[in-house]
């Protein structure tokens, strides 16, 4: 029987921060242009760390979330090797929070100050 390997790659920012992985597998059609070779013989789902050296479903899954739901990366490369951001990391990176949306009774309030301070000076 002939065994079939698939080739997993990974896109990185200019922070070595992992931005996108994938397996030739299921994704024959992405262009590899400016991507790296993570595993040239690898599973066809894609995993960060090569089946062989971590078979453990739990801590080795296949297409892992490479970012939290702010788009923060989750991994970076560290040489050869794709490792676990630390919380510092992350958090360095996390986004400013939006400004609350003012409710419809702040707005009527502050064009209400805004008309009333125009009054003050038209009549003043």
């Amino acid at each position: 029987m002939n065994e079939s390997y698939n080739k997993h790659y990974i896109r990185l920012d200019n922070q070595n921060n992992i931005i996108d992985g994938w397996s030739d597998g299921p994704r024959r059609d992405k262009t590899i242009d400016g991507a790296i070779l993570l595993h040239e013989t690898a599973s066809y789902q894609f995993r960060l760390k090569p089946v062989e050296i971590d078979s453990n479903p739990i801590t080795n899954p296949e297409n892992p979330p490479l970012h939290d739901e702010n788009g923060v990366p989750l991994y970076k490369r560290d040489g050869q090797t794709a490792i676990p951001r630390t919380a510092k990391e992350i958090e360095a990176d996390m986004p400013e929070p939006e400004p609350p949306v003012p409710t419809a009774e702040e707005r009527i309030h502050a064009l209400e100050a805004a008309i009333m301070e125009m009054a003050g000076e038209i009549y003043g």
